[in-house]
């Protein structure tokens, strides 16, 4: 899904979608949903290593363009990542949100990706 203002036929002003949000360091909110991006486990969200992450990601989801990919898994949770481009941080731009944290060291690897 692309996040963009778009509004129905005939409508006279665009309205707004949510735009996704970071919750931690590993985790954003996507369309009212909880999305684990996939792949990575950060710090707490009470250490300085997982604010550091969360302000990461924070950061990449104010990019102009954000596209994020989830698949909801067998016990019920969201997998997923967001891309971004267009981002004020341009080391990350065009990168994966969890390719980022991983690329800065900011989280751990886990599973298969």
């Amino acid at each position: 899904m692309i996040f963009a203002l778009t509004a129905p036929l005939g409508a006279q002003e665009p309205l707004p979608t949510p735009l996704p949000r970071a919750l931690s360091g590993d985790t954003v909110l996507v369309d009212g949903k909880v999305i684990r991006l996939e792949g990575r486990h950060c710090p707490n969200i009470r250490s300085e290593e997982g604010l550091e992450a969360k302000r990461l990601v924070t950061a990449m989801l104010t990019a102009r363009h954000v596209e994020c990919f989830y698949r909801q898994e067998p016990d019920g949770s969201y997998v997923g990542d967001c891309r971004v481009s267009g981002s004020p941080l341009s080391l990350v731009r065009g990168n994966s949100v969890a390719q980022a944290l991983a690329k800065r060291h900011l989280c751990d690897r886990y599973g298969r990706s």
